[in-house]
């Protein structure tokens, strides 16, 4: 039996099956020669063996054993480089991490730096003038030296230990001495304008309070026009107020024979005179200047602000420059910078009781003046009078009035004999009183709202001050009382 190919299908067939069993085709049967036998026989094999599972090759064990290495080589590689990526990777992390925090102080650091520099540009260029004009240029130099020190914060690098290098170096960036340096420069410079502000067109009560605080000084005594020998006073171009003093070093023999003052002028320890402008300050500083080696002898001489400090030529050059000194420190002093001042011996002040009704008033300070006089008295009596001529619509108390004369040189018996004894007219008494019925008293004495304010200013916030008297005004009865040691407003019946 022989496969043959069905002339229909094509597909294998026997030739002794008499049909195709895949098409139906007839097959006709035939004899097969010994070389065809031989052909189908290989075809056979042939079909067979398609049919049949191949088999596979011997396996070569050099060749599975490099393949196994192989293999092995590339998953430890994968491994290692795994954990070489998680440790660099951490190490990232944490440079990034330390980067960031480094960064954020960089620029508050920055931020507060700038701040000042800007608060320091605003102040140097103001148009205001200082005492001391030096320190503008100061200032003007430490914002530059700011400006320099300041670093921008760095970008991130790519690498781990490069971001670790850049934020050591943020990390030493250090502007507390740059901070220290301006905001020092930046103070000097502020306080020298606001003492400049104290001596431009100072009041006379303002220049007899703070010579009362200079050591050695005393019978401090303002001009009149009256007194005035020189008859500059209140003249154009000339002194608006003229105060003069005894130094304790000077020894005048008129002072000693009893001459006013007034007549002995500077040489009794020196004296100071303020101007409208600072232009007719330095005219007469000059004219004084000329007046030098001559037998007028004018002295020392300085002009801050608009004031004109002088001293006695009776004092040595190295007492001179100590007084003047002495008083510059004493009309430039500025409390909340310079601190609490000391009063000189002689010169301290006492503190009147408090009343839980009214506000506590002071007792000014005394100086040396001879023995109580009736003239003096008199003489204190008139000041007295000239001082609430001058301070119509202002209400002043018998205690302003005491400091008022004791600054004018006058003993503290005659202050207490006038102040206290003979209780001038026009000046409030102290008296303990309702506060109410002291508005209302101080409004029909003529006094105008505002007036009334003035009185009581610092004694609490300028609305509970502008509130009380209003409503005391409009009759409703308040006062201020202390409770538990505490100053509250009340009403009362």
């Amino acid at each position: 039996m022989a496969l043959i190919k069905c002339p229909e299908c094509k597909k294998k067939v026997s030739d002794k099956c008499g049909k195709c069993p895949n098409c139906g085709y007839p097959i006709e049967i035939q004899e097969a020669t010994s070389e065809e036998n031989n052909v189908i026989v290989e075809e056979e094999k042939e079909f067979v063996k398609e049919k049949l599972p191949k088999t596979r090759k011997p396996v070569n064990k050099k060749v599975l054993i490099s393949a196994v290495s192989a293999v092995g080589a590339i998953v430890l590689i994968i491994v290692l480089t795994l954990l070489g990526l998680t440790y660099f990777n951490e190490s990232w992390k944490d440079a990034t991490h330390n980067f960031e925090v480094v960064s954020s102080k960089l620029e508050r650091m920055n931020n507060e730096l700038d701040l000042l520099i800007q608060k320091s540009e605003n102040l140097v260029e103001t148009e205001d003038i200082a005492l001391n004009e030096e320190t503008r240029a100061i200032l003007k130099g430490a914002i530059s030296d700011a400006k320099q020190a300041r670093k921008e914060v760095s970008r991130k690098p790519l690498l781990a230990k490069d971001i670790e290098t850049v934020t050591n170096m943020m990390e030493e960036i250090d502007y507390t001495e740059v901070l220290k340096s301006l905001e020092e420069k930046y103070n000097d410079f502020d306080k020298s304008i606001k003492q400049y502000k104290l001596v431009d067109n100072p009041t006379e009560e303002y220049l007899l309070s703070r010579l009362k605080t200079v050591e050695g000084i005393f019978n401090i005594t303002a001009y009149t026009e009256e007194t005035d020998t020189n008859k500059y006073l209140n003249k154009a171009k000339w002194y608006y107020s003229k105060i003069v003093f005894q130094h304790e070093d000077v020894h005048h023999s008129a002072i000693e024979y009893g001459h006013p003052i007034e007549e002995v002028g500077n040489p009794a320890g020196g004296c100071v005179e303020a101007f409208k402008t600072v232009e007719d300050a330095e005219r007469r500083n000059q004219e004084l200047q000329s007046q030098e080696g001559t037998v007028r002898r004018p002295g020392s001489h300085k002009v801050i602000g608009t004031v004109l400090i002088r001293t006695s030529d009776d004092l040595t050059t190295a007492k001179q420059k100590e007084l003047e000194q002495a008083i510059i420190d004493a009309l430039t002093y500025i409390e909340e910078v310079d601190g609490e001042k000391e009063t000189p011996k002689g010169q301290e002040t006492e503190t009147a009781e408090p009343t839980t009704l009214a506000p506590t008033t002071t007792k000014p300070v005394t100086t040396n003046k001879p023995e109580t006089t009736k003239s003096q008295v008199q003489l204190a009596r008139e000041d007295a009078i000239n001082y609430k001529n001058k301070n119509q619509n202002v209400i002043l108390s018998v205690y302003e009035l005491h400091e008022y004369l004791s600054g004018l040189g006058y003993s503290d018996d005659v202050c207490e004999q006038v102040c206290f004894k003979e209780k001038p007219e026009g000046f409030y008494d102290g008296a303990v009183m309702y506060d109410y019925e002291k508005i209302k008293m101080f409004y029909n004495q003529g006094y105008s709202r505002q007036a009334i304010i003035d009185f009581y200013d610092g004694f609490a916030s300028d609305a509970e001050i502008e509130y009380l008297v209003d409503e005391c005004l409009a009759g409703r009865k308040l006062t201020y009382k202390y409770i538990d040691d505490e100053l509250q407003l009340v009403e009362y019946d």
